[in-house]
């Protein structure tokens, strides 16, 4: 079990073409900290029972001030045990090895953060030796937090279509090292 469920998704959907990844960085097993920041939310996200203060601390850090009431919702609904076991599982090292997954799958994998990410340790995403990164790169949008696609669609969306265009022509993968 890890904090990262579409890398874990590569080695088991063969048929997958390419990913997309925001705000999740690929680490080994037991190296959680050396992808995040250390910050108060993420120990807001581990908690079983959050206070009204805390989920909206919790949505403010992911999602942004742009958050809808709907998200702040979902939060709250969330069932906190599986919060609870995700990170426990996390910090026991338990599931895969995500950084190992991203250094040796031929899928493209476009990586796409906020720059203005306060929970991922942006910097480590540049450390990892990528086995196809699309573009050969990290893409960093200015200005935007944890949750780019929501907090400025009309910044995020033509990335991902650019990303898409390529995967589909076979571009994407023309950064794959042998």
């Amino acid at each position: 079990m890890s904090l990262s469920t579409q890398q874990q998704m590569i080695p088991r959907f063969l048929g997958m073409r390419g990913l997309m990844i925001c705000g999740a960085p690929p680490v080994r097993h037991n190296q959680m900290s050396q992808g995040f920041n250390a910050s108060p939310h993420l120990g807001i996200a581990s908690k079983q029972e959050l206070s009204e203060a805390e989920i909206n601390a919790f949505v403010e850090a992911t999602i942004g001030k742009s958050a809808e009431p709907f998200l702040r919702d979902a939060v709250a609904r969330a069932d906190g045990r599986f919060r609870k076991r995700l990170f426990e599982a996390a910090r026991a090292g338990e599931g895969v090895n995500q950084r190992l997954i991203v250094e040796s799958s031929p899928v493209p994998l476009a990586v796409v953060n906020g720059g203005a990410d306060s929970l991922v340790n942006l910097d480590y995403f540049d450390t990892v030796a990528y086995a196809n990164l699309w573009e050969g790169r990290c893409n960093r949008l200015s200005g935007l937090g944890h949750a780019p696609f929501w907090e400025a669609q009309e910044e995020f969306t033509p990335v991902l279509e650019r990303f898409l265009r390529d995967v589909e022509t076979g571009r994407a993968t023309s950064f794959y090292k042998d």
